[in-house]
């Protein structure tokens, strides 16, 4: 290598320049070669993630825009129900005693029972529906509001499924008397399904009164069957978390008639017969991803307050 560069320097001084010309030309060529393919790789990978994020934003609108109306008006009127359940659950209208095929319409209790089932199975088969499909949407890159949506409907379902929400009760999670298994809500939309739509109520009546449809294949009959504030069980406090939480839901996505005031959360809490079950839907709002949401920071504000008058009034 010495003598090289002797013999270079040897050489006349347009020689070494001519040298170096050519030198430079060769390294300028590789890195540009070089340089060159880095970019292509770059580029071709920045095409295929952005084409793949747009069509993941793209599904997931189209998905939402198929469920949003549905949903909506499904928990419209789900919700106008449990106000109304709130008002006259002293009056009996929910006490069938496992009689559910005696369906006559000229009996009115009968028929609230019966439209009451419907609407809550109705709106759990539009929510599982729209989570099954969500499922095979990359949410990473969804818009958060996206992603918020989507968390409310794993969230409601949570409300009704998961024994968490009586933590430190006595309770036996083994079996389905005040909560549903998932699998159960399988069943329950199946057994409603109608060349891939729900039934409609007089369809969902007639399956009832000729028993296809009963306690085993549709177990809201059971549960929401002599349902009450005052009963020795957990059923009614977890259907009120429910309801609290699909007014959150409305009051997120909802028009503004669709809204609940704050003084209204008030009054459904107060409602609330074993406040520890307050204390770990609080516990579990960060795990459900809805900690940031306004509407839940609104509902998680009341609740902290009913707990807190909850444990005075119990210290006394």
């Amino acid at each position: 290598m010495t003598d090289v560069w002797k013999s270079f320097f040897t050489l006349s001084a347009p020689a070494q320049a001519a040298i170096i010309s050519s030198l430079a030309g060769f390294f300028a060529g590789v890195v540009g070669v070089s340089a060159r393919h880095l970019f292509e790789r770059f580029s071709l990978r920045f095409k295929l993630r952005t084409e793949y994020e747009y069509e993941q934003r793209k599904k997931m609108a189209n998905l939402l825009s198929l469920y949003h109306g549905r949903l909506f008006q499904s928990a419209e009127a789900l919700n106008h129900r449990l106000w109304n359940l709130q008002k006259y659950e002293g009056a009996g209208w929910l006490r069938m005693n496992g009689k559910y095929h005696r369906l006559k319409p000229s009996l009115e209790h009968r028929y609230y029972f019966i439209t009451f089932v419907f609407r809550f199975t109705q709106f759990m088969a539009l929510v599982r529906k729209f989570e099954a499909e969500a499922l095979f949407i990359d949410s990473r890159i969804a818009r958060r509001k996206d992603t918020t949506f989507v968390k409310f409907a794993k969230t409601l379902e949570w409300c009704m499924c998961d024994t968490a929400l009586f933590h430190r009760l006595d309770y036996n999670p083994e079996y389905p008397t005040d909560h549903f298994f998932r699998d159960q809500l399988q069943v329950m939309e199946s057994s409603c399904d109608h060349q891939g739509q729900f039934v409609n109520l007089a369809e969902f009546r007639d399956l009832v009164r000729r028993r296809k449809l009963n306690s085993d294949n549709l177990p809201s009959l059971a549960y929401f069957d002599g349902l009450r504030k005052g009963e020795l069980r957990l059923r009614w406090d977890r259907l009120v978390v429910f309801h609290l939480i699909l007014i959150t839901f409305l009051n997120s996505f909802g028009y503004d008639i669709q809204r609940t005031r704050a003084d209204q959360l008030r009054f459904l809490l107060a409602s609330i017969q074993h406040p520890q079950i307050i204390k770990n839907l609080l516990a579990w709002f960060p795990r459900l991803g809805l900690a940031r949401t306004w509407s839940v920071f609104v509902l998680r504000w009341e609740a902290r307050k009913f707990v807190s008058g909850a444990t005075s009034h119990n210290s006394r």
